[in-house]
């Protein structure tokens, strides 16, 4: 088992860390975390609403400094407390009306930066569902946990393709993909000081907002999306030291 190291008082702890990451009082661990969020609607072309949508959601711990301790803690656990747990990908979903269906998947994804953004490696990924509510009963014969399908998050049109081959739901025939809009920022995580000196890192945030559109149902509802996250950015709450 891997021996964590201790953060000794600030005099000592250049043993621990290289220079360059000691800069005034302050010991930046560099990237710490890494998150992504793909939100995907299907609109109706009409302009009258949406059918539904998705939202993947992700967070991964990374680095050379997660076993170090900050005050008792490590920073791994800082995280934890700061962020919520890593998580390998769920999505949740929410298409309503006449053979529409919502619930969840959790994902076996791994993700990393790629041209400073935060990304899925080698979509689709295998998702299993973990719950599944019909939209008027019966529900079809895939909505049930435990059934899997292959998501890639990035592609509204065949993510809806697949839950239809799987028999979880139905939508309107002739869904196109419309449209993409992603954005990445860094976040300064604060790790707590010791003896006068702050510890913190970074975490780097991808938003992917994806759509896609489908000719007018004719017995289709047009409920609110309600999945959470769309144009969702985490919101943090401040460590005190």
């Amino acid at each position: 088992m891997k021996t964590p190291k201790i953060i000794l008082p600030a005099i000592s702890v250049g043993l621990l860390i290289t220079a360059r990451e000691v800069t005034a009082g302050v010991i930046d661990f560099g990237l710490i975390g890494e998150s992504l969020v793909v939100a995907g609607t299907v609109n109706s072309p009409t302009g009258a609403g949406t059918i539904g949508g998705y939202t993947l959601s992700a967070l991964q711990f990374v680095g050379s400094h997660l076993n170090d301790i900050i005050n008792g803690q490590t920073v791994s656990a800082i995280l934890t407390a700061d962020l919520g747990p890593q998580n390998a990908g769920t999505v949740a979903f929410n298409f309503l009306g006449n053979q529409g269906a919502s619930g969840s998947f959790i994902l076996n994804g791994t993700y990393a930066v790629v041209s400073g953004g935060v990304t899925i490696n080698s979509p689709p990924v295998t998702g299993t569902l973990t719950s599944c509510t019909p939209g008027t009963p019966p529900p079809l014969p895939g909505c049930l946990p435990g059934t899997q399908v292959p998501i890639n998050p990035y592609d509204p049109a065949g993510f809806i393709t697949n839950l239809e081959a799987a028999q979880i739901l139905a939508l309107p025939p002739g869904l196109r993909n419309e449209g993409t809009v992603a954005s990445t920022g860094t976040v300064t995580i604060d790790l707590g000081s010791v003896n006068g000196t702050d510890f913190q890192g970074e975490e780097i945030n991808t938003v992917v907002n994806v759509v896609a559109g489908t000719p007018e149902p004719s017995s289709w509802s047009f409920g609110a999306l309600g999945v959470a996250g769309l144009g969702w950015w985490r919101r943090r709450r401040s460590r005190q030291a």
